[in-house]
């Protein structure tokens, strides 16, 4: 538990570990100094930097606030796992209400995503790197510009999501599903929603929303 502290419950910085059943809530972010001198607030719950592995297993993740990655953000791991982890209520100043993972090749396997918000990439936020998602409930976020449930920008890198739900998710923009601002995105077998159950805005670019020639979309046996 954060409350009180302007940190995260959990910081780790260059070494490789595993987390298992932690529950990381009230934190306020570790400070980082940016590429402009400044200091921005990452990981409000859980914040990484230059781990050469890290594994994450049925954590729990809730009401953390931070500028990136209200709920966890992790930055520059060799090697990522989150397994089987709930996020939610978490809120970010500026993207990746619940996570933001930023060059960090990452798997995320039976993770849910729900009810966090940001300015971008309300549920998740993807820079610069792989992403292999599997039977992911992305749900129930918001982001007051773009991408409500999921934020990617990843030119020259493939971001794949399977057997997942993408549902009730919300934006001021545009994606109310996806937002892709570069890279390749493929899906199958991923419920967009329907009906009472849709992203917001109801329409082709409220669900997904391609701003950048290199931004690549194969879709296959999804809805």
């Amino acid at each position: 538990d954060g409350s009180g502290q302007t940190l995260s419950p959990i910081t780790i910085s260059g070494a490789s570990v595993t987390l298992t059943g932690f529950t990381l809530n009230n934190g306020t972010g570790t400070a980082l100094v940016d590429d402009d001198g400044g200091s921005v607030t990452i990981g409000g719950g859980l914040a990484a930097l230059n781990t050469p592995n890290l594994e994450i297993n049925a954590c729990a993740i809730a009401n953390n606030t931070a500028q990136y990655g209200g709920g966890m953000a992790i930055l520059a791991a060799g090697s990522l796992s989150i397994t089987d982890t709930w996020v939610f209520y978490n809120e970010a100043e500026t993207s990746g209400g619940g996570v933001y993972l930023d060059e960090s090749d990452s798997v995320l396997q039976g993770v849910d995503i729900t009810e966090n918000n940001a300015t971008y990439g309300g549920g998740l936020a993807l820079v610069n790197q792989t992403t292999t998602i599997d039977d992911l409930d992305l749900s129930d976020n918001e982001a007051t510009q773009d991408g409500g449930g999921l934020y990617v920008q990843a030119l020259e890198y493939n971001t794949e999501i399977t057997n997942s739900e993408v549902f009730r998710n919300e934006v001021g923009n545009t994606g109310g599903g996806l937002f892709l601002s570069a890279g390749r995105f493929i899906t199958t077998d991923v419920d967009w929603g329907a009906a009472s159950d849709t992203n917001s805005p109801n329409d082709i670019g409220g669900q997904v929303s391609i701003t950048e020639l290199s931004g690549n979309l194969d879709i296959s046996a999804g809805n």
